[in-house]
C-alpha cells in the first residue's frame, strides 16, 4: 500500500471571516427641465380695471413652477386699452380712444446659490405691442426664446420662502391739453407666456 501526501483542493476563495464582499454601483437619474403655471397659479382671464377716469393699479399675481432658469414676455394686441365701440370712427386730434397703460413685472425666484431674489422691470403698453415690440423693453417679445431671462435663478410656488410674483397694470389720469377720453367701455388682450430657458 502506498501512502503520498495529502492534497485538497477548492474553487475560488470566498471572503475570510471578517471581511465582506463589496459591490458598487453606479445610479444615475435624469430630472427633465420643466417650466410652466404652478397649479392654480395662472394670471387671471379676466381683469376688471374699474374706472380709467382716475390714476389707478390692478396687481395680477401669478404663481410659476420651474426647475430651471426660464423666460417670460408679454405682449398686448391693441398696444393699449381701446375703446370698443369705435373702431371704425375717425376722431379729431382732441379726442382718442386710446389709453395707455403702464405695466410692472415683479419676479420671485431663487438663485442656485440658494438664496431668494425680487427682481422688477418697467414698460407700457404701446412697448409690448405685438405689431411694434420695443427692443428696450425687457419682458417684451412674442416668440420662442425672446422675453426677460431669470439667468441663473428658479420659481417654484411650493416654495415657502419665495417672494410673490405678479404683474401690475397702471393708468394716469387725463391731463390737462391731452386729448379727451371717447366714453365706453374700454380693453386690451395681453398674452403672458413662460418657458424654460433653452
Amino acid at each position: 500500500m502506498f501512502a503520498g501526501p495529502a492534497i485538497a483542493q477548492s474553487g475560488p476563495s470566498g471572503p475570510s471571516a471578517g471581511s465582506a464582499a463589496t459591490v458598487q454601483y453606479d445610479v444615475e437619474l435624469n430630472v427633465a427641465p420643466r417650466c410652466g403655471w404652478a397649479s392654480g397659479g395662472q394670471p387671471a382671464a379676466r381683469v376688471d380695471l374699474g374706472s380709467l377716469d382716475i390714476a389707478g393699479s390692478k396687481d395680477v399675481p401669478f404663481a410659476l413652477d420651474c426647475n430651471t432658469p426660464f423666460v417670460i414676455r408679454v405682449s398686448s394686441l391693441n398696444g393699449g386699452l381701446v375703446n370698443d365701440g369705435t373702431s371704425s370712427i375717425d376722431f379729431p386730434t382732441s379726442f382718442t380712444d386710446l389709453v395707455n397703460y403702464d405695466l410692472r413685472m415683479r419676479l420671485g425666484v431663487r438663485r442656485l446659490n440658494g438664496d431668494t431674489d425680487t427682481r422688477t422691470r418697467d414698460c407700457n403698453s404701446a412697448q409690448v405691442w405685438q405689431l411694434v415690440l420695443a427692443a428696450n423693453c425687457d419682458f417684451g417679445g412674442t416668440a420662442i426664446g425672446e422675453g426677460w431671462s431669470s439667468n441663473n435663478a428658479v420659481a417654484n410656488a411650493n416654495d415657502p420662502g419665495l417672494p410673490a410674483s405678479r404683474l401690475r397694470l397702471s393708468w394716469s389720469e387725463r391731463t390737462r391739453g391731452a386729448p379727451t377720453r371717447v366714453a365706453g367701455s374700454y380693453s386690451d388682450v395681453l398674452t403672458v407666456s413662460v418657458e424654460a430657458q433653452s
